[in-house]
């Protein structure tokens, strides 16, 4: 088992504040790391999105192109097996909207707010896009993620 584990790689290609849609204002597809993570060709990719496509508010307009989720989903599984067409995809994501976290701004909470409901139709372009493209979807628990990254940390990290 532990020859198993030593050959593994794991990479993490992400880029905060980048949308799933490719015509937002941020998209991942513009980014570097997306060209790295599909030249690195990997056997899994787990791909977190729609959480950022999910603004919309006075800097950030992502909403606006919400009627491409679905086709931008299948563009970027649609490159991940063009480099390797045996690569095993698990969509995730969106992580929810925590508007009762400590210290943000009424206006932060307010933004957060306005956003949540989307989520619901990020998850629905997700959820569609998988079946018909025969790819998991996961979820992931952001903030139980977070609460045990917590624990973990020395008191002076």
């Amino acid at each position: 088992m532990l020859l198993f584990w030593s050959a593994l790689a794991v990479r993490n290609f992400g880029v905060g504040g980048t949308t799933l849609l490719r015509g937002a204002d941020r998209p991942y597809v513009r980014t570097e790391q997306r060209h790295a993570a599909l030249a690195w060709a990997p056997d899994v990719a787990i791909v977190m999105l729609g959480t950022n496509d999910s603004c919309q508010n006075g800097q950030r307009r992502s909403w606006d192109q919400a009627d491409a989720l679905g086709r931008d989903i299948r563009a970027l599984v649609a490159d991940l097996r063009e480099v390797r067409g045996d690569v095993r995809i698990l969509l995730a994501g969106p992580t929810g909207m925590f508007p009762d976290a400590k210290n943000l701004t009424p206006a932060r909470v307010a933004d957060l707010e306005a956003r949540a409901p989307r989520l619901a139709i990020v998850r629905a372009a997700k959820r569609e896009a998988a079946r018909e493209l025969e790819i998991e979807v996961r979820r992931l628990d952001a903030r139980a993620a977070s609460r045990l990254d917590e624990r973990r940390r020395a008191p002076d990290d």
